[in-house]
């Protein structure tokens, strides 16, 4: 989670830049270079900000529906973030009216990559998984959203996962499970029963995730670089020609 640059009330554990850089380059060290999701618990974030996110190495930027008053905002950062070669998440609370999130893809002339579904308040850790979120993903399946439908909150080994995934989620995000007082007890509950889901889902559907194409690009002019998921010709900042380095 990261939350806006000199808000007066951030998450309860807020990331800086220099965390996700340092999470970043983890992730590529390990032999699955999982993507990097960076949630922004943010009004409006600006261009500069999701630039200086992406920049730092999220791969999948998430921001939040109820953050854009206006949505026309909205459609503009979605294009701006994907154009910097990121995929994006539409964070949605559990109050939120689906209907008018529905409404408003489908007039959309972009499709974003995934849907992210807070299992909880935003921002507090430790709740319990609000049982209209399940409801929720199957209306969006219904409607015929392909993209990733994630739960991030409210997810624990023995209900709320099985659940989750039972209901069509493909992305479970868990914090209090992995740092809750039971530490040690918990992520081995929990990773056995990814374990578990990951067995049983792979007779259902695809694998959540597809094999990523992650370039490596780098300007030359400006030292801009990004490892994000798809190619861009030109460099956002300087509109210099990119230097493709490498790709996994």
């Amino acid at each position: 989670d990261l939350g806006s640059p000199g808000a007066t009330k951030p998450p309860n554990e807020a990331l800086s830049l220099q965390d996700i850089s340092a999470v970043k380059a983890i992730a590529l060290s390990e032999r699955r270079k999982a993507p990097l999701e960076v949630h922004m618990l943010a009004d409006e974030p600006s261009e500069e900000f999701i630039a200086e996110v992406i920049d730092a190495g999220a791969d999948i930027v998430t921001i939040h529906w109820e953050a854009f008053p206006d949505k026309s905002t909205l459609a503009v950062r979605v294009q701006f973030i994907q154009a910097l070669g990121a995929q994006v998440f539409l964070a949605v609370r559990p109050i939120t009216c689906m209907a008018r999130v529905h409404s408003w893809l489908t007039h959309q002339h972009f499709t974003i990559n995934g849907i992210s579904f807070c299992g909880t308040q935003p921002g507090i850790g430790g709740g319990t998984l609000a049982k209209i979120v399940l409801v929720h993903i199957q209306e969006t399946r219904s409607r015929g959203f392909s993209g990733l439908i994630e739960i991030d909150g409210g997810i624990e080994p023995e209900v709320s996962a099985p659940r989750a995934h039972a209901a069509g989620a493909d992305v479970l995000v868990a914090g209090s499970a992995f740092f809750g007082k039971a530490q040690g007890r918990s992520v081995a509950r929990l990773a056995a029963a990814c374990r578990d889901l990951r067995a049983s889902q792979a007779s259902l559907r695809p694998a959540p995730f597809p094999p990523l194409h992650i370039p490596s690009q780098h300007c030359l002019r400006c030292s801009w670089s990004t490892s994000g998921l798809k190619e861009a010709a030109k460099c956002p900042k300087c509109g210099s020609d990119l230097q493709f380095l490498h790709q996994t």
